[in-house]
């Protein structure tokens, strides 16, 4: 056998077989990993609104003296483990924190009530403390 028959043979053996490997569909794949993913932030989102509602109850209940020193450990704990920093306020005033805000607290008082803008970042802020009945 002649050596470019031998390639020929070799090309057509390899294209065969490409025809018959069956591959996973690609963007089968992807929907069903951003669907897992999806889910995965709205539970995360889900949690960290019940989160938020909580303490801003026990803000609404206890003022904001009381709240840093019955909450203030225990927050100190979450921070450490998820990095949430809580800024509690009441009508236009901060009355109590969680950790140490990334920011310098006098940049809080140019911003809108509804986010906190800041870097690159929106950070969403707690429902106020009246829709938390």
């Amino acid at each position: 056998m002649s050596r470019p028959s031998l390639f020929f043979l070799l090309a057509l053996l390899l294209i065969g077989s490409s025809l018959v490997v069956q591959e996973p569909d690609a963007d089968q794949q992807l929907e069903g990993e951003r669907l897992r993913l999806q889910n995965t932030i709205d539970i995360a989102d889900q949690g960290l609104q019940e989160n938020a509602l909580r303490w801003a109850r026990a803000l609404d209940s206890l003022g904001g003296a009381e709240w840093m020193v019955r909450y203030g450990t225990t927050l100190e704990e979450q921070q450490g483990h998820d990095g949430l920093i809580l800024l509690g306020f009441i009508n236009d005033s901060l009355v109590c924190w969680s950790g140490q805000a990334g920011i310098a607290l006098n940049d809080l008082r140019d911003q809108n009530s509804a986010h906190l803008r800041y870097a690159m970042a929106a950070h969403g802020q707690a429902p106020s403390c009246s829709s938390c009945s």
